[in-house]
């Protein structure tokens, strides 16, 4: 399934790429987290944990890609922790612990889909 998603990751983000002449840099931010970031969220919230770190590095490979696609950074170009920050993103294995964390959150607060509710039970430690 993580293939798949990279699969569709990459076309779109080629999509991007054949119009970037077009694109200013908040237009190419804006297309990529709309067109794109649904992918690798999609990816994050099934089943990271579950993944191989090959499957893993893949997609944080393609969530670089995404990066340069907005800096327009030249191909292969390093990709650090100031690109992140300067377009307010978090690493796959980080975008991945902040949807557990929300979902966590909207599990306890009452929030969350039915689904969730039957499917997991909320433990208070403090009686243990």
């Amino acid at each position: 399934m993580a293939l798949y998603i990279l699969k569709k990751f990459n076309s779109k983000l080629k999509f991007l790429y054949r119009k970037n002449t077009y694109f200013s840099q908040s237009l190419r931010l804006m297309l990529r987290n709309a067109i794109t970031q649904p992918h690798i969220d999609y990816a994050c919230s099934g089943c990271y944990s579950n993944l191989s770190e090959k499957i893993k590095n893949k997609l944080q490979v393609t969530q670089n890609n995404g990066i340069r696609f907005c800096l327009q950074k030249p191909n292969r170009s390093h990709i650090g922790y100031q690109d992140f920050v300067s377009i307010n993103w978090l690493s796959v294995a980080r975008r991945a612990k902040q949807m557990i964390f929300c979902n966590a959150f909207n599990f306890f607060q009452n929030k969350c889909p039915t689904f969730m509710k039957e499917v997991f039970t909320a433990v208070d430690y403090q009686s243990i």
